[in-house]
This record gives C-alpha cells, structure tokens and sequence, in this order.
C-alpha cells in the first residue's frame, strides 16, 4: 500500500500542476483494493473529495474499510468500499476523477479498453498508474492513445523517478480536467 499510495501521490500532484484551480469534489478508485489511492486522494487537495473505491476482493475492501475508519480523516471515513468485477460489464457513475492504479495488468485486452473508455466517460479527470517497467509504460501509454474524450487530452505519459535497480518507478499519465 504505502508504494501504491507514493505513486499516486506523485501522479497527483502532477495533475494538480497542471490545473492548479481544479479541485475534484467526487472521486472513483478502481481496482482499489485497501483504498492507497484514496488516500493519496485525500492528501492532495485540502478539500477532500468523496471517494468510492471499486475492487472486486471483498478481504482487500474490508481491510481497507477498517484502515479508512481508523484514519483520521472525515473523507476517508466516509468513503464508499464497493465490490464489483473489472471488466466489460462495469459502469461508472459520473465523477470529477478517476484512478485506476496497478490493475491495468490483471485484465484482458479488452476489458483494459472498456475501463478506460468508461473512465474517460463518466470522469473530468483520469490518472492511470503502473509498474515502470517496460509493459507498464506500453500499457498507460495504450491508455492515453484510447482516450478520445476531453477526460484524456493529455500529453504522453512521462516516468514520475528514476526506476530503482530492484524497484521500477511507476509510470503514470494524468489528465488535465475539462
């Protein structure tokens, strides 16, 4: 967790960057498991935004669920933990942004083009992050090129650090909101 959380962090205030009046008021986590990228979320902006996170594993929303409840933050506490399956059927409501961190490898090919088609059309804003190896970067580079809505207008994504020897970087992409 605290990784994911890092990587989206980074990925956010890249976002926050570049669109520094944008605050988002709703949040959509997908493939959130124990939430890291809510959190990261709530860091970075002092408004915090109502968070749903979406994750197929019951254990991982619970513990996250749990960690969320200990948490000293009224956005984290009263974030949304919903089990769903990542894929084709998945529909999701209309919000500022939408994250999707580390989940883009567990899918097919084409349930990957169906969450980011649906990501870019219910969000302002789409944050994609994976591992920084070489099919990460291909896979949040293949995001951002299937964007075509004014969620993903964005430029091609760049690696947020220099990769460790044991620990690649994550590479991310961010939107700039519409």
């Amino acid at each position: 967790m605290p990784a994911t959380f890092e990587a989206v962090r980074s990925a956010l205030a890249a976002l926050a960057d570049a669109a520094p009046e944008w605050i988002p008021a709703t949040h959509t986590d997908i493939g959130g498991g124990t939430g890291a990228a809510t959190w990261a979320v709530a860091e970075a902006w002092q408004e915090e935004p109502a968070s749903t996170v979406v994750d197929w594993a019951e254990p991982a929303l619970a513990l996250g669920r749990e960690l969320a409840e200990a948490s000293g933050s009224p956005a984290l506490r009263a974030a949304a933990w919903q089990r769903s399956r990542i894929g084709s059927a998945l529909r999701i409501e209309s919000t500022d942004l939408v994250t999707v961190s580390y989940v883009l490898k567990e899918l097919t090919a084409a349930d990957r083009a169906h969450l980011v088609t649906e990501a870019a059309r219910a969000a302002r804003a789409v944050v994609v992050v994976e591992p920084g190896t070489p099919d990460g970067y291909l896979r949040v580079i293949e995001a951002s090129s299937s964007c075509s809505t004014r969620a993903c207008a964005s430029p091609p994504p760049a690696r947020t650090a220099a990769p460790a020897p044991s620990s690649p970087a994550p590479t991310g992409a961010t939107s700039r909101p519409g």
